[in-house]
């Protein structure tokens, strides 16, 4: 069964590529948002290290017993609030790549530029125009690419790519998403059945729709200096 944080957390194929790109066995990577440690854990057998936080101590106890799982050795996990706690306590200077997924803020770009090397790449994917729109309603943590851009170069950042993609799953009822994506008694379905979001995705399955969507801004900026860089196309 596709539970809601393995569907929350989908990376898109421009994302991977991304990630694939900076590969480098002698590479410092923090991972900001780290969550449950998905994107560290897929990062770390390829680099030399990688720095997870999150401010969300649940999680970072799934992700620490996800690397003593799969006997992971390189990541470090650290539980602090990203926006309001200086990064210096937890993470080096001059690292070579910063990376978050869907927890993109404007005070994250900042000290992702503080702790980067020149040269080194800020790699971002936040939720895109088209999430969850069959509900309705958009999403507070919804960005387009224009705003993406101008956030990453008002912190500094030279951009190089900006992407939207988007996966749409097709589900033969309005039940089935429901039972897939949150199960019963979940916070985020609680949260719709308040703000009327569940009465418009049911209803969309009632006009006769089947879909399902996830959106995503993709980007990938660069701190200014340090050389030539290869680039993802």
């Amino acid at each position: 069964m596709v539970t809601f944080a393995e569907t929350h957390s989908h990376l898109m194929e421009s994302f991977r590529a991304f990630l694939k790109d900076l590969e480098d066995p002698a590479a410092t990577v923090l991972d900001v948002g780290t969550g449950t440690g998905r994107v560290a854990l897929l990062v770390a057998p390829h680099v030399a290290r990688v720095l997870a936080a999150d401010r969300d101590e649940q999680a970072l106890r799934v992700a620490y017993g996800a690397a003593k799982s799969f006997n992971v050795q390189n990541v470090q996990f650290f539980a602090t609030d990203l926006d309001s706690e200086p990064w210096s306590e937890w993470a080096p200077a001059a690292v070579d790549a910063v990376l978050t997924h869907l927890s993109f803020t404007d005070k994250m770009a900042s000290q992702a530029y503080d702790r980067l090397k020149p040269g080194g790449a800020f790699v971002v994917a936040c939720f895109g125009p088209d999430q969850w729109r069959e509900t309705g309603r958009v999403s507070r943590y919804v960005r387009t690419p224009e705003d993406v851009k101008m956030r990453l170069e008002s912190a500094g950042f030279e951009v190089t790519e900006v992407l939207v993609e988007k996966l749409v799953a097709s589900f033969s009822n309005f039940d089935q998403v429901r039972d897939s994506f949150f199960g019963p008694g979940h916070p985020v379905a609680e949260a719709w059945a308040r703000d009327g979001r569940w009465t418009a995705l049911e209803e969309h399955f009632r006009r006769g729709g089947n879909t399902f969507t996830e959106s995503r801004v993709v980007a990938r900026a660069y701190k200014p200096g340090g050389g030539p860089r290869s680039r993802v196309r």
